[in-house]
């Protein structure tokens, strides 16, 4: 991502206490092809203070948050993954 100016990840975010925490919350999903992981998400309703402020148009009190999505390169633009 560091390659194509994105600089969203670094060396603290996510850190291996947050992933634990996706796991511990059943909230992360792995996708594979032939044996190996081709990418990662995680998503939950959990409802975050940091989410509150956002003016969603939908009046329901929970809202699904997709975090930590990640592909690996060999896997972006369109090649088929197994869920």
């Amino acid at each position: 991502m560091e390659s194509q100016g994105i600089k969203q990840w670094d060396d603290i975010y996510p850190s291996m206490a947050v992933v634990e925490e996706d796991f511990r919350n059943e909230c992360i999903y792995v996708a594979k092809t032939d044996g190996e992981v081709a990418g990662v998400v995680s998503f939950d309703d959990l409802g975050y203070k940091e989410y509150e402020a956002i003016g969603w148009k939908s009046k329901s009190t929970k809202h699904a948050i997709l975090h930590r999505l990640s592909v690996r390169p060999r896997y972006q633009g369109g090649a088929l993954l197994n869920f």
